[in-house]
């Protein structure tokens, strides 16, 4: 390969890993929260259920709380909580959930997490999955999650 080529070569990685990068870190605002990295699961055609995960923001000086999320693409949305009780993974839904001033709370694999019932279509990679999560202070904050295809 010449210098010239490997350059070249070189050049397209990092913009196509620069992109990726970008692509998935969205943000969404609203008043004091922020809401990043929304993402979710491809689902098999026929699966009624939909999983997502999310990462919200407080930058305000009060706590706020996630109270509800909806979306067009399926029947209702809840959220939940999974955690371990002797040995066995369990799942409980909440009704709602407190995010602390100044602080981050993840929704992510094995933790908290939304849960899409009764989906309308399967979940495709590379589309976006449109929610509405409610705050109490914040608000509304309409978001885009990325569906992935990750396992």
């Amino acid at each position: 390969m010449t210098r010239l080529r490997l350059i070249l070569w070189v050049a397209t990685a990092l913009v196509a890993a620069i992109g990726g990068v970008a692509a998935r870190a969205q943000e969404f605002s609203q008043g004091t929260v922020t809401v990043r990295q929304p993402w979710s699961r491809e689902t098999a055609p026929g699966l009624g259920i939909g999983v997502g995960y999310l990462q919200v923001l407080n930058h305000g000086p009060r706590p706020d709380l996630l109270l509800a999320v909806r979306t067009t693409a399926a029947e209702r949305v809840e959220i939940h909580q999974s955690s371990m009780d002797r040995g066995m993974m369990k799942m409980r839904r909440v009704e709602q959930v407190a995010i602390p001033a100044g602080a981050e709370v993840a929704f992510e694999p094995g933790g908290l997490h939304l849960m899409l019932i009764g989906l309308k279509a399967p979940l495709v990679a590379g589309k976006s999955l449109p929610l509405v999560l409610q705050f109490r202070d914040a608000g509304a904050i309409k978001v885009d999650f990325e569906v992935r295809n990750d396992l």
